[in-house]
């Protein structure tokens, strides 16, 4: 029997390509839900036509989140903070001024992302022990069984699609213009090392064979009623009737200790405290950075040591548009990121950085209300419209060489181990992040828009969940890396396949390459 411990995104990952090759699998999982009455008002509205909600139908979606412009909030997901509740098994201290989160939900922090999903280019993972031609068969196989939007263009040089008959969705007013006046210019931007396209998402959309999944409602940021966006949950469902894949939700596990070819499983029941115990020929720790790595650390007795999560670090900024037709405010769209924009200036960087330009929403139009241009609103209501009708909001990524680090040490407290997290800035990144407002600016002609640089928000480290690295791969681990199948040294039947074994974090989204290594690993469950 494997064991695959966690069911977000890498879990899910590892598992497919376990199945796939004829595996008896068994996942461990806290599995926290969605409370029971919102997903009741959740269930309505996915039987409901569109066209007949109310705004009191969706009321309680929106109710939950609060703008504050000084800090970014955390996402919520159908009006629940449900993905974020803490288990008293994964104590930390110190994230306090950290914005980072374990989730211990059926389907993980996949329940609050963005979607985006590119992969990542050779030049920004020549730290690693794999190529990405180890990880194209595996982009391919993750993408067999998870949505595509997105489109041929001039971005497929840079990132293949791997992907066939991906899904279209319909790109909003203001994002349309702006694309399209991207490309009257491309031959000139490409000269500045700005290269551009429609974003790619893990979102149903509209197919020559099957039609239309999005409809397009706006409310993708407050989670998809419909289940357009992918979340690992929906391929759980459809293993339930498989005889060889078996899920165990309200499962915690804590340790795991490799005897002769027998790894043992420690954890508990989440809801009655009571001890648990399994027995596996290999088990695939799949729990999120922070969980695997308490787990690894307390299983290897590694007490007092720090190691590194590497980010990438996050930044978002207003852009406003004086080129083409105004935005519809009451167009009805989808309001994840439309456009994908990538920097590959030298002069900034080696690395790529990473921008997805997002079209207005109720969210961004409120943040800007509530922000130094309110009192300008309120002065020239005009003014309002104006503004909203032409505003897009960029968010960008640094690679994590040009980005900070958390510090994380597990301390062991007698009958409990405590992460602690100490955040460590890099004075680069703020440096490089102006910059890119200074080229923005200085291609605002070709770009059709300029970025309004007084609200630039540098997230805290830990944003945006661009976190990889306390057990890097490692073509020759040392103590605290793994080898290039996850297994951190000393360890043969114990491999970690989330973001804890990747190296570091480019400023592409991390999760499409997350899943392929998880994939590729578990197709490889026979290294020796």
């Amino acid at each position: 029997m494997m064991y695959v411990i966690g069911s977000g995104p890498a879990g899910i990952a590892c598992a497919s390509a376990l199945l796939e090759k004829g595996r008896e699998v068994t996942m461990l999982d806290a599995g926290v839900e969605l409370e029971p009455d919102n997903r009741r008002k959740v269930e309505h509205l996915a039987s409901t036509d569109p066209a007949r909600w109310t705004p009191e139908d969706v009321r309680f979606m929106k109710s939950s989140v609060s703008i504050n412009t000084r800090k970014i909030p955390v996402k919520k997901v159908y009006g629940s903070d449900f993905p974020y509740l803490p288990l008293p098994e994964f104590l930390s201290e110190g994230s306090r001024h950290l914005d980072i989160f374990p989730s211990f939900a059926r389907g993980g922090l996949s329940n609050v992302w963005g979607a985006a999903v590119l992969p990542h280019r050779e030049e920004d993972i020549r730290d690693w022990p794999v190529r990405i031609r180890d990880l194209e068969p595996h982009y391919r196989a993750v993408l067999g069984f998870v949505p595509l939007a997105a489109a041929q263009d001039d971005l497929a040089a840079l990132y293949p699609l791997y992907a066939q008959n991906p899904g279209t969705l319909r790109l909003g007013r203001g994002t349309g213009a702006f694309l399209q006046h991207l490309e009257i210019h491309k031959d000139s931007l490409r000269g500045h090392g700005i290269l551009f396209g429609r974003s790619r998402l893990a979102v149903k959309g509209e197919t020559k064979e099957y039609g239309g999944g999005c409809v397009h409602c706006g409310l993708c940021l407050y989670g998809c009623p419909l289940q357009c966006i992918y979340c690992s949950s929906d391929t759980l469902r459809e293993w339930t009737k498989s005889p060889r894949f078996t899920y165990r939700g309200n499962t915690v596990v804590t340790r795991v200790q490799e005897t002769g070819d027998r790894v043992a499983i420690e954890g508990k029941d989440r809801l009655t405290g009571e001890k648990l115990s399994f027995s596996g020929t290999r088990v695939f720790l799949a729990a999120g950075i922070l969980p695997t790595t308490h787990i690894l650390l307390d299983s290897l007795k590694i007490y007092n040591q720090p190691l590194k999560i590497r980010y990438s670090q996050y930044f978002n900024v207003p852009l406003i548009r004086f080129r083409g037709e105004p935005d519809d405010l009451s167009e009805a769209t989808n309001t994840l990121a439309q456009v994908f924009v990538e920097l590959l200036d030298p002069v900034l960087t080696p690395e790529t950085i990473h921008l997805q330009i997002y079209g207005y929403n109720d969210l961004y139009g409120k943040a800007m209300e509530n922000s130094l241009a309110g009192p300008l609103f309120k002065l020239f209501p005009p003014l309002k419209e104006a503004v909203l009708r032409k505003l897009l909001i960029i968010q960008g990524y640094l690679h994590s060489r040009h980005s900070g680090f958390i510090e994380l040490t597990l301390r062991n407290k007698g009958t409990e181990s405590v992460l602690k997290l100490v955040p460590r800035e890099n004075a680069s990144s703020r440096r490089i992040i102006r910059r890119v407002m200074s080229k923005l600016w200085k291609h605002k002609e070709l770009l059709g828009a300029f970025p309004l640089t007084p609200w630039l928000k540098i997230g805290p480290l830990g944003m945006g969940a661009h976190n990889t690295g306390t057990f890097p791969m490692s073509a020759a681990p040392g103590p605290l890396e793994s080898d290039r199948w996850g297994r951190p040294a000393g360890l043969r039947r114990v491999h970690a396949v989330d973001a804890s074994v990747l190296p570091s974090a480019p400023a592409s989204t991390i999760t499409l390459t997350v899943m392929a290594n998880a994939h590729r690993i578990g197709y490889h469950d026979e290294a020796d």
